[in-house]
């Protein structure tokens, strides 16, 4: 991976975790693109260069936050573990994940 690419990787990964944080401590509704941008360090501008939307935002990040639990499910199922038991797994992280960061998990 080159410079660019990499300093472009880094400016968005900032984005993703200023939304993060502001959904978890605002919600969705009240937190503003400029919000982001303020929190990362960065201007709306470069906000809309990464991102279309506040709503093409929510989707990276829910990709992101999921990206590990979808490789661990086909490890589990590669492994032999009974569907139901992996879907059961599955189920329980989510939950726990929507008790233990209840405003974010309402964003997605």
């Amino acid at each position: 991976m080159g410079r660019r690419e990499e300093k472009r990787d880094i400016t968005r990964q900032q984005m993703l975790t200023a939304a993060a944080e502001l959904f978890a401590e605002r919600g969705y509704e009240t937190t503003a693109v400029e919000d982001i941008a303020e929190r990362a360090n960065l201007s709306k501008g470069t906000f809309y260069y990464h991102f279309e939307t506040k709503e093409a935002l929510v989707v990276a990040l829910r990709r992101q936050m999921l990206a590990g639990t979808v490789e661990q499910t086909f490890a589990l199922l590669g492994e032999g573990q009974p569907p139901i038991t992996v879907l059961e797994r599955l189920l329980l992280e989510r939950a726990a994940f929507t008790q233990k960061e209840p405003e974010l998990a309402k964003v997605f």
